[in-house]
């Protein structure tokens, strides 16, 4: 199997190769939509995880307790 990453500044241009791929759907090839907004906030909500674990190991911020987290669920 091969991946291929497509950048496409055109959003019209974008159109017209996902309207061809999706011709060859039923031959193997699969079209997925990469959004880089989405890589953003995947990468700020990490960071600010990483930032309240610490403060919460510096006792600057105060935990729940799991027992909550678990009967939320």
């Amino acid at each position: 199997m091969k991946k291929y990453t497509l950048e496409i500044q055109n959003e019209s241009v974008a159109e017209k190769v996902l309207w061809m791929l999706k011709h060859f759907q039923d031959e193997g090839i699969s079209i997925k939509e990469n959004n880089t907004n989405n890589d953003d906030e995947l990468k700020n909500s990490l960071k600010q995880s990483v930032r309240e674990i610490n403060q919460i190991k510096q006792e600057k911020l105060e935990a729940k307790p799991i027992e909550d987290l678990l009967n939320a669920l």
